[in-house]
């Protein structure tokens, strides 16, 4: 149970305006002293374990786990994964079950470890291998039924979402599509999302040092700039054509 006065201790702005929003029953992991951000610059991390990392987040849609904000700490020598509010991006504003949950996720393209998850075929099958009907029904049982409940609440008349168990329905169909489909293969999701241009790839060395730089030396906006992030080319400016 988090007490919101806990909030007045808080100096960030924003995670007081968190904490406050948050009074009741919060559920978490642990708590890490000591642990440090993530550099993918100079913390390495092998091909098997980016592979499953990488893996998870495709399943789950985790669109914030990039290069430039890489939500992950390394506490012991390991890395930690944090900060998932960006992913399940579907249930924010749903009032229906998701009826396109095998598509590929396109986004997987940018995920900071992608470059050295070089095993991602391998692990594919054993994961998907391992979440079963049962183990998902027990994954999903575990959500508190207060949340999913607060949560029906804000559903409109006649929704199909408007009760508890419809949502915890509806979190087990999609997750059960996810783990069936050919498309929760992350290495396939670029190449099958048409919104994607076809040179949005993984960086190789030289140009992940050449982003890197950029970002220290105008800061990660003007960076995105630079590679063209909104812009139909995503080469940086001195490759392109024009």
């Amino acid at each position: 149970q988090l007490d919101p006065a806990l909030a007045q201790t808080e100096p960030d702005p924003e995670i007081q305006d968190l904490m406050r929003a948050s009074g009741g029953l919060n559920v978490a992991l642990d708590y890490l002293p000591g642990s440090a951000n993530f550099d993918p610059a100079a913390d390495q991390v092998d091909a098997d374990t980016a592979a499953r990392i990488v893996w998870f987040d495709a399943l789950v849609g985790n669109v914030d786990r990039s290069a430039r904000n890489t939500n992950l700490l390394v506490w012991h020598g390991k890395p930690w994964l944090i900060d998932h509010g960006a992913t399940l991006t579907f249930h924010h504003g749903w009032q229906a079950p998701v009826a396109d949950a095998g598509k590929p996720f396109a986004a997987i393209a940018d995920h900071v470890l992608l470059p050295a998850a070089s095993a991602l075929a391998q692990v594919d099958a054993e994961l998907a291998a391992r979440l079963t009907p049962s183990v998902l029904q027990g994954v999903v049982d575990q959500v508190p039924e207060s949340f999913l409940a607060l949560s029906a609440q804000d559903q409109p008349g006649g929704s199909a979402l408007a009760t508890a168990a419809a949502q915890r329905q509806a979190y087990l169909a999609s997750f059960a599509a996810r783990v069936a489909a050919p498309a929760r293969r992350p290495e396939g999701a670029a190449d099958e999302d048409e919104r994607r241009p076809p040179l949005q790839r993984p960086l190789d060395e030289g140009e992940q040092r050449q982003r890197a730089a950029l970002a220290v030396v105008v800061g990660p906006h003007q960076e995105q700039d630079v590679f063209g992030g909104d812009d139909d080319d995503q080469r940086p400016h001195d490759q392109r054509d024009d």
